[in-house]
């Protein structure tokens, strides 16, 4: 990679770890629940990770900063209720879908053009991308459907319903992630 640097150089690691940082103060109870500055800290943590997605955005085909972004996004979750675990894991379905979808819809696009170039009527690279496209984001909509239910049998009183939907929610978004990973949108050359 050219011009690439330590990792603890880039404005990106300081971000994530600012984000992190945040989230762990506002995870353990170092700052008051329902406080103000729980608030602050929250809105600040968000604008961190989304300003470090901003900053890593041009490098995304090379550099990943999903697993930094998950972390972030749930390790906030620790000591929370159990609707705001949900909605923090609901967060992190969002960001693979931000983060994969436009990686997929360039490179699906860039294989469509190629075919055409080369007169191809049935181009398999294309329906190959299509097909991972499709994969990753039927399992993104199952694990926010998942989560969805699972906020809304916490909102009737439903907790233990509520827990396993997290779970489901977790996994999927688990198998969300590892199919980004293997399909290369999270990084790397594929």
């Amino acid at each position: 990679m050219q011009g690439s640097k330590a990792g603890w150089k880039t404005s990106e690691f300081w971000l994530s770890l600012a984000a992190l940082s945040v989230s762990v103060a506002l995870g353990s109870g170092i700052v008051p629940e329902g406080s103000l500055w729980e608030k602050i800290l929250g809105i600040s943590a968000a604008a961190l990770v989304s300003l470090g997605y901003t900053v890593s955005r041009t490098r995304i085909k090379t550099v990943s900063m999903l697993p930094l972004v998950i972390m972030a996004v749930l390790s906030s979750a620790c000591g929370l209720t159990l609707p705001d675990q949900i909605n923090r894991a609901d967060q992190a379905v969002v960001a693979i879908v931000g983060i994969a979808k436009p990686v997929f819809d360039e490179r699906c696009t860039a294989v469509a053009k190629e075919c055409g170039s080369k007169g191809d009527t049935v181009c398999t690279e294309w329906q190959t991308c299509a097909a991972q496209r499709r994969k990753l984001l039927d399992v993104a909509k199952d694990s926010h459907l998942a989560l969805i239910l699972g906020a809304s049998l916490s909102a009737v009183g439903d907790e233990q319903g509520a827990k396993a939907r997290l779970a489901v929610g977790l996994k999927a978004l688990q198998d969300c992630t590892k199919l980004a990973s293997e399909f290369g949108v999270l990084g790397g050359t594929k």
